[in-house]
């Protein structure tokens, strides 16, 4: 008997226009969401998987930043993530499988659907409904779903195949390039067998087996899950003389085909090609560091009553904010505006726009929060036109110390006090520099003030506790100390 191999599809590859840059994270807000933000040259879409199940969130634009797309998600359980860049030239950058035993069915990302009743035979088995696919570090799957029937390799003297075929994104299709394929079909010992393939024309001897595959029915589902070692593949030199580990991308097609003895080889059905770029994408929700802001400037046109505002964002875990803005007054909020490329692995700039200023303004406030739980903010305040008499010394109300200090002031005497007592701190020009609330140490009774952000100097610390509290011998709602920073 005489085996006719199947032909192959060879897939038209353009130029890669679709990428994926930089990523980069928020922390996880209070609501368990978590945001995202990826350099990708169009419209993407993210892959979560979550309980088991996985879903693809559309992502939008990034402010104007032509490029640059982002999303927030509630954090799922498991560690990895996709993409899915759509268009004319599709990629998909499948969910990584973290574990040493097979992928379930629900594990495998969508590669694309099928229509139903393409296929050119009446089998319903050859008819492909959907492609499916996920990597792990040692090995490939593929997922081919198909219209019921089972997974039959032959029927007399007729023989079906289902196959997941590997090609070089680059390839010019006139030049017939070498076709990899993972091929489940009948087993005729020194014919031919399932198996995975060099595929390099269109007869039994263009066939060359380079290693085995292993292969998983699931009924229910009318799937078969074709997988395969990477290690085979790359030992062979006309496969690694193209494919690139750190670039781990090529094209993909699902073929089902149908051979005897009458017809020859016959092609049943067939997906589009579709580029897969099998990157290891982890999701990272690390948030140790409360981002720093630094360089702060505002600047008043006192003629047209109007102020700018500007700050240099960073953060040592290179999260992106999820709040940025000006708060005027603890009252009115305006939008702080990026400067350059959205790449939190670099401090970056924000400004606000020209904001009218009101003559009794007493605040103004940036505040930036990645997680919008902890905030970092930094307050300009009205210079008072006397300082002098805002800062005279008076008797100490109770005791600071280290004082001189170089990062922690202590507060001694704290008896006089209560938890909740507001302070402010004071420059020579009279301007606060720092706003807080005091809570007392449990073990010594002391309330620690941490001034190590102040620039050396001397300052003054402005106690405001209720007006029925006393302060040693005198009453009243503010107190000024004086202490040197080192």
């Amino acid at each position: 008997m005489k085996i006719i191999m199947l032909c192959f599809v060879i897939i038209a590859s353009v130029a890669l226009n679709a990428q994926i840059g930089s990523i980069f994270f928020s922390g996880i807000n209070p609501e368990d969401e978590l945001g995202i933000l990826v350099q990708s040259t169009v419209e993407t879409g993210l892959l979560v998987k979550n309980s088991g199940v996985i879903s693809e969130v559309s992502m939008l634009p990034y402010l104007d930043f032509v490029g640059w797309h982002s999303t927030q998600f509630s954090v799922p359980d498991y560690p990895f993530l996709g993409f899915r860049l759509p268009g004319e030239d599709p990629v998909l950058n499948p969910i990584f499988w973290n574990q040493p035993s097979s992928p379930a069915p629900a594990d495998l990302s969508l590669i694309q659907t099928d229509s139903l009743g393409d296929g050119q035979f009446s089998q319903t088995n050859l008819d492909i409904l959907a492609y499916h696919t996920s990597f792990s570090d040692s090995k490939l799957y593929f997922g081919i779903q198909n219209n019921g029937g089972g997974f039959p390799t032959g029927s007399g003297l007729t023989f079906f195949s289902y196959m997941a075929v590997l090609v070089d994104p680059n390839a010019d299709p006139e030049a017939d390039p070498i076709v990899f394929g993972l091929m489940y079909t009948v087993n005729l010992p020194g014919v031919i067998g399932p198996g995975l393939y060099k595929i390099t024309g269109t007869g039994i001897s263009d066939l060359t087996n380079i290693g085995s595959i292993e292969t998983q029915i699931d009924t229910a589902n009318n799937l078969i899950v074709l997988s395969c070692n990477i290690s085979d593949l790359l030992a062979d030199p006309d496969f690694s003389s193209w494919y690139n580990p750190q670039n781990p991308l090529f094209v993909t097609q699902a073929i089902t085909s149908k051979i005897s003895l009458s017809s020859g080889n016959q092609t049943a059905d067939s997906t589009d090609g579709y580029k897969l770029l099998n990157l290891p994408r982890e999701l990272e929700t690390s948030n140790a560091n409360i981002p720093v802001l630094s360089t702060p400037e505002l600047v008043i046109n006192e003629e047209d009553q109007q102020f700018q505002a500007s700050v240099c964002y960073s953060d040592a875990d290179q999260n992106f904010p999820l709040v940025f803005e000006l708060v005027l007054a603890n009252r009115q909020v305006y939008p702080l505006h990026l400067l350059s490329e959205p790449d939190f692995s670099l401090p970056r700039d924000y400004e606000s726009s020209w904001i009218p200023l009101p003559e009794d303004w007493s605040s103004i406030t940036l505040r930036f929060s990645d997680n919008q739980s902890d905030y970092a903010e930094h307050s300009f305040y009205p210079e008072v036109s006397n300082p002098l008499d805002a800062l005279l010394p008076c008797p100490q109300p109770v005791t600071l110390h280290p004082n001189p200090s170089t990062g922690l002031l202590r507060i001694s005497d704290a008896r006089k006090l209560r938890s909740g007592t507001h302070i402010n701190i004071h420059n020579l020009k009279g301007q606060i520099v720092h706003s807080g609330v005091l809570t007392p140490d449990p073990d010594s009774g002391e309330y620690l003030l941490d001034v190590s952000s102040l620039s050396s100097g001397m300052y003054f610390l402005e106690v405001y506790s209720p007006v029925d509290v006393k302060i040693g011998s005198l009453k009243g709602p503010k107190k000024l100390m004086r202490f040197i920073k080192l």
